[in-house]
């Protein structure tokens, strides 16, 4: 079965380990991995409190909604290409934009 997790402007997805902090955030169409340098690094500018150490997107899409989970057997990131978004076909009006292997 499926699982995600979905991520927007407005809902990144911040996971602690007890050694430093990831964020996944959307913004300008884009899916943005940051990792803190410090301990309250969110909390602080990117460069002093945390690096953005990857980004995923379609270039020239706009939409600011992601989601990431595992299907198949792979860890997958998929973006919204219409407001239909996930709730409707793949590749009209939701994308696959990575996939690993798990």
């Amino acid at each position: 079965m499926a699982q995600y997790q979905e991520i927007s402007t407005a809902n990144p997805l911040t996971l602690v380990d007890g050694v430093c902090s990831f964020r996944l955030r959307a913004e300008g169409g884009v899916l943005y991995y940051d990792q803190t340098i410090i301990e309250d690094g969110f909390g602080g500018a990117e460069g002093v409190g945390w690096n953005n150490i990857d980004s995923s997107g379609i270039p020239g899409e706009t939409r600011n909604v992601f989601r990431v989970g595992s299907r198949g057997g792979y860890w997958v990131t998929d973006q919204e290409l219409t407001a239909t978004g996930f709730g409707g076909t793949v590749n009209v009006d939701w994308k696959n934009i990575t996939e690993e292997d798990l």
